[in-house]
């Protein structure tokens, strides 16, 4: 035996090398797995109406349907205004929330609150948005005080998407953890805090409003458009706020209350 470990002791050293990483690796792997947290539930607030126009209610159709399949999607808490036909959508996951008007983000902060404790991840998203699986990346973000805000990737008529110049310096989607809380204002009282309409989702001009408005709040307010893809399934120029009178005078309160443009980082 001696005379053995003598001419094969490097095989031997090498083997107990190579036995010690073994275990030192499924050590660590145990270890990581024993305090692993379980994922946050990922909950989708947006809100589903029915345009005249055809092939924008085709889109906006296929967007809840993808949605609704998008296994990084926990729940989905579809706001409306009225009694619609889902049979052309597994409800499994879907939650109707039932309004008088279109969804602001003062009732959707509102309702993330109410709602939602601090193990959800929370994501606003327009009605004609759908996420692909760069989703999965919203559980490695930092939401110590932050608010994201995303820029859309654009889908053409022949299924491909890209994202949108940075000189469009527009957001479809936002992400937080509750509790979101937005410091009240002489200024923002008469658009945020206005108990009639508030800021409005899909009208002109929203996203840049509330951008400066959670700055102002404390916020540090990032565009991760580039790692999180947020497709928008928009391919005419289809756009009933711009001839609405109302909206219009809404989209021209926002810019003078005060816009901020909020660049993609890199």
């Amino acid at each position: 035996l001696e005379e053995y470990l003598k001419e094969y002791k490097y095989e031997i050293l090498l083997g107990l090398i190579i036995i010690g990483v073994i275990i030192y690796k499924i050590y660590k792997y145990l270890n990581e797995l024993i305090h692993i947290s379980p994922k946050n539930k990922v909950i989708l607030i947006t809100q589903y109406y029915e345009p005249k126009n055809e092939e924008r209610k085709v889109e906006i159709k296929d967007c809840l349907i993808n949605n609704s399949k998008n296994k990084l999607i926990d729940e989905i808490h579809l706001f409306v205004e009225k009694d619609y036909d889902f049979s052309f959508v597994n409800l499994d996951k879907i939650k109707l929330i039932y309004t008088d008007k279109q969804l602001s983000f003062k009732r959707s902060f509102d309702y993330s609150n109410d709602n939602f404790d601090n193990q959800h991840i929370i994501i606003l998203a327009n009605s004609d948005i759908y996420f692909n699986n760069t989703l999965v990346k919203i559980h490695d973000l930092n939401y110590d005080k932050i608010f994201y805000a995303l820029s859309r990737h654009d889908l053409d008529i022949n299924g491909n998407f890209k994202l949108i110049p940075t000189t469009f310096k527009s957001q479809d989607v936002w992400i937080w953890k509750t509790p979101i809380r937005v410091i009240r204002n002489k200024i923002n009282e008469t658009d945020f805090f206005e108990k009639n309409d508030g800021i409005v989702l899909g009208i002109g001009s929203c996203d840049n409003r509330i951008v400066k408005i959670m700055k102002e709040t404390g916020y540090n307010v990032k565009n991760i458009g580039n790692k999180i893809h947020c497709i928008h399934n928009h391919k005419n120029n289809y756009r009933t706020w711009m001839t609405n009178p109302i909206q219009k005078k809404m989209q021209k309160k926002y810019v003078e209350n005060g816009t901020e443009k909020l660049p993609i980082e890199k």
